[in-house]
């Protein structure tokens, strides 16, 4: 998903995101109540987990995002910094993937997760 912003804030701005999770912990939520948890990690087959990743050929991308490949950040239920910059912007966008991989023990279902962008210019 792409994420643009438009600001005329002259010292830039900061994206950060966050996500529900079950209420405690970030990660897919499934209606029975089992968690996939949401960590920095290299995805692997066989290990439940669950992040994001960013980029943008413009903004500047945390490093905890920054990925490509099978590693991942963490979406927490508090915020963490995605992207940034220091100058005004006009369609600036990132590119916001997330991944998740399951367990032999994971439980099949569907699971889902509601996520936050939040927007705050530099002051």
């Amino acid at each position: 998903m792409d994420v643009t912003v438009n600001t005329n804030a002259y010292s830039g701005y900061q994206v950060y995101i966050s996500d529900t999770g079950n209420g405690v912990n970030g990660g897919l939520f499934h209606s029975g109540g089992n968690l996939i948890l949401s960590a920095d990690m290299v995805l692997s087959p066989g290990v439940a987990g669950y992040g994001a990743q960013a980029s943008s050929p413009s903004a500047i991308v945390d490093p905890k995002y920054n990925y490509s490949g099978n590693t991942v950040g963490a979406v927490n239920i508090s915020d963490n910094q995605l992207f940034s910059n220091l100058l005004a912007a006009t369609n600036e966008a990132a590119t916001v993937i997330f991944k998740a991989a399951m367990s032999p023990t994971t439980t099949a279902g569907d699971y889902s997760d509601i996520i936050y962008f939040t927007v705050t210019p530099n002051l």
